[in-house]
């Protein structure tokens, strides 16, 4: 047995739990590796207030993909996930990353844009680099309805607008499109799975905790549940499934922030509370 890898270009923060400091310890619970290329380097994410710290500079994530890629490491990589860019230049080093991968490892896209709540707190160049130059090329991607509305143009308002949002993504990139915050019932969370022959909503009751790197918790999981063999549909209800789990330990130890699982101590799986339809 070898212990899965993903290559994570993501934020970073020393406090909190956002981008790949959402992602390592509660993907290793699963059995799966996150070697970080960390494209900020933060104080604590910018819902606490203006932020302190650096983007990366591009060409310093460069030549760390190159060095990887020198030393056999993507022989090794299973999937790769790009998400918060800090700048819209940091859009190559995640090209140059996929030109590397063995043939077979997919490639998610997080398209790290804004939300409903927040609006867009990126720079126009970080659209357009996700919109124009990632979009077209990953396997699969995971926006936020808002995110989805924003790349394409396009209403998101109701379950059936995103779908053909989403729909209108197939083909011209992306095999597979997760909609996560996807509009369902006001005590209810969804998330819209769309391929070019399916389409599935998943739903669970909201949990009532404002946190931030749910997003980025559920496509880390997403990923790591197809590289491991699962159809897209069941790595998705997985995904969804822990980070309920995750919001659930949230919501009891009335944290400030998104609640991990430990490694050590990774209780069983319910999906239970996971209503699957196929639309």
């Amino acid at each position: 047995l070898s212990v899965l890898k993903i290559l994570s270009l993501h934020s970073a923060v020393a406090y909190g739990r956002v981008g790949n400091s959402a992602l390592t310890i509660p993907l290793a619970a699963v059995g799966c590796e996150v070697i970080p290329l960390n494209t900020t380097r933060l104080a604590h994410h910018p819902g606490y207030g203006p932020w302190c710290g650096r983007i990366e500079e591009t060409q310093v994530l460069s030549e760390m993909v190159e060095a990887l890629a020198n030393i056999g490491l993507f022989d090794r990589i299973d999937g790769l996930l790009s998400g918060y860019l800090g700048s819209g230049g940091n859009a190559e080093p995640v090209f140059s990353a996929r030109r590397y991968l063995r043939r077979g490892a997919p490639w998610l896209c997080d398209p790290v844009i804004g939300d409903f709540d927040t609006g867009i707190y990126v720079q126009p160049d970080v659209i357009s680099a996700i919109r124009d130059q990632l979009a077209p090329q990953a396997d699969i991607m995971t926006p936020n309805a808002f995110e989805l509305g924003i790349l394409t143009g396009m209403p998101t308002d109701t379950a059936e607008a995103a779908l053909s949002a989403a729909r209108s993504l197939i083909g011209g990139g992306p095999k597979v499109i997760a909609v996560t915050t996807a509009p369902v019932a006001a005590d209810r969370t969804g998330v819209l799975l769309v391929s070019a022959d399916s389409a599935t909503l998943m739903t669970t009751p909201v949990i009532s905790v404002d946190v931030k790197g749910t997003g980025d918790l559920f496509a880390g999981h997403l990923l790591a549940g197809i590289i491991s063999g699962m159809a897209p549909a069941d790595s998705c209800q997985a995904a969804i499934g822990r980070l309920y789990m995750a919001l659930r330990l949230t919501e009891q130890l009335k944290a400030d922030e998104l609640m991990v699982l430990d490694p050590a101590s990774n209780p069983a799986l319910d999906l239970t509370m996971v209503e699957r339809t196929t639309l």
